[in-house]
């Protein structure tokens, strides 16, 4: 993880990267992430998920970043937060407030009271 704006060139970078890797832009543009290409939170979740015997299907997931598409997209009900970028909006079953609005709770809440909501 570093600071974008001492790299400049994203897209110069990426081009520089092995197959083996994949780069991430977050944080509306200020961090790079570097990581290896089968890295995800989706993944990271699976692994975790197979000991106790379920499936990313079975989970209701949180996101606001890039980072997370892979993770919503896989995920039973994907959410992003109010604060969330663009792309992942785009992407998510839905939204909900941000963060400093207590999205994740107002989504909870709303499940407790109503279980097909």
């Amino acid at each position: 993880m570093f600071d974008m704006p001492d790299i400049g060139n994203a897209d110069g970078l990426a081009a520089m990267l092995s197959d083996k890797c994949r780069f991430i832009v977050t944080d509306h543009g200020a961090l790079g992430q570097v990581m290896a290409a089968s890295a995800s939170k989706a993944w990271a979740l699976k692994v975790l998920l197979s000991r106790w015997k379920l499936a990313l299907t079975d989970v209701i997931a949180f996101g606001d970043d890039a980072n997370d598409i892979e993770m919503l997209v896989e995920s039973g009900l994907g959410i992003a937060m109010g604060n969330a970028c663009d792309q992942l909006k785009e992407v998510a079953d839905r939204v909900t407030l941000s963060n400093n609005e207590d999205g994740i709770a107002e989504v909870l809440e709303a499940m407790l009271r109503e279980p097909d909501a």
